[in-house]
């Protein structure tokens, strides 16, 4: 999540230097490759302009988004995972229907051994737990990893902005920013309107890899002292999890 931040605010920093340099010409004026052929033609002042200033303002701060929703979700996926690997009991599930049942039956009769087996459920189990709200890894401790109501008694509000954080990487994802139906449902007291634009700046990207990180050395300490049982005595992540706790508990 650093190396996302850190990338983020390099560039922000260097693209208007960039600007700079090709003004004055103490860059050299970038040469346009072809896409199907070898041949390279210059751009313009105007068009390295406008480049830069799309880089700035619509790519950079998006990918920063994507891109750190994507590394934390990896991240509490693998933290369940080996949750699931230790404490095989914990992939007990009531069947729904007749279908996963008979699922279940070919994930077994397909599979070598014993660890493929629960290799298999866990994956399915996990793309199930993560399709569905994401609030709810958290809140109702969806996933059984230890969380019983933590997140529910003590960051109510910091889910609500988790909540937007991953309703406008969606419609980035989908929709190309433009707010739709989908977002004012869930986020409700938003104050954006139908096609609206959902702007990206250098305050939000912070405030969300802030939040994200924050999650993921709670989600850690958690797992760690109630699913494993083991003290934790690591330094840093009680640091940053009193950081956390410093900024969004009780909000």
């Amino acid at each position: 999540m650093m190396d996302i931040w850190k990338d983020y605010s390099f560039m922000e920093y260097y693209l208007p230097e960039i600007h700079k340099g090709v003004k004055d010409n103490s860059l050299p004026v970038f040469r346009f490759p072809h896409l199907y052929n070898n041949r390279t033609s210059p751009t313009k002042k105007t068009g390295i302009y406008g480049v830069v200033d799309h880089l700035a303002k619509s790519v950079i701060p998006v990918r920063a988004l994507i891109e750190s929703v994507a590394t934390t979700e990896h991240f509490l996926q693998e933290v369940t995972f080996r949750v699931y690997r230790d404490y095989q009991y914990k992939l007990e599930v009531p069947f729904e229907s007749p279908e996963q049942t008979s699922k279940l039956l070919r994930t077994i009769l397909n599979s070598s051994d014993k660890d493929e087996i629960i290799y298999k459920i866990a994956e399915e189990k996990i793309r199930g737990i993560f399709y569905g709200n994401p609030v709810d890894f958290f809140k109702k401790d969806k996933a059984k990893l230890g969380f019983n109501t933590y997140f529910k008694d003590n960051y109510n509000e910091a889910l609500k902005i988790y909540a937007e954080i991953i309703a406008r990487r969606n419609i980035y994802t989908h929709n190309q920013g433009k707010v739709d139906r989908k977002y004012k449902r869930e986020v409700i007291d938003t104050p954006l309107r139908l096609g609206q634009i959902a702007l990206i700046d250098r305050n939000y990207i912070k405030e969300t890899i802030i939040l994200l990180r924050g999650f993921s050395v709670i989600v850690t300490k958690l797992v760690i002292e109630n699913t494993y049982g083991a003290d934790n005595s690591n330094e840093t992540i009680r640091r940053k999890f009193e950081t956390f706790e410093n900024l969004f508990k009780g909000r």
